[in-house]
């Protein structure tokens, strides 16, 4: 039997890829200068969810999700810190979303209870 251990994703500007994580309080366990890193599985509680293309926010494309409690608010912190909106506040199929890119290429779908 296989052991599901990481999801592996390409980062071709290391630091700025780390800076994304950090941005959730994901730090590093293990870096091996730009060419790979490791972020500690305590600080990065990471499930896998699936989601048919209709209800994947940017289908073909790995996202991170995040719940918070205000997503407007959310959304709007992480645009002041650089991120590009890319999909502004709207309904999902149980919840509100927004989709953000971070400065590292990172997606991030931010939800929350719906308004």
């Amino acid at each position: 039997m296989l052991e599901l251990k990481n999801l592996l994703l390409t980062a071709p500007d290391m630091d700025a890829q780390l800076a994304d994580f950090a941005t959730f309080a994901a730090e590093p366990q293990f870096r091996d200068g730009d060419r790979y890193a490791v972020l500690d599985p305590a600080s990065a509680q990471v499930g896998i969810a699936l989601a048919a293309p209709e209800d994947h926010p940017a289908p073909g494309e790995l996202v991170l999700t995040a719940k918070a409690a205000h997503v407007q608010a959310a959304a709007d912190e992480l645009v002041a810190a650089g991120a590009q909106l890319v999909k502004p506040l709207h309904e999902g199929g149980h919840e509100v979303r927004a989709l953000v890119r971070l400065t590292g290429g990172l997606l991030v779908m931010i939800y929350g209870p719906e308004a």
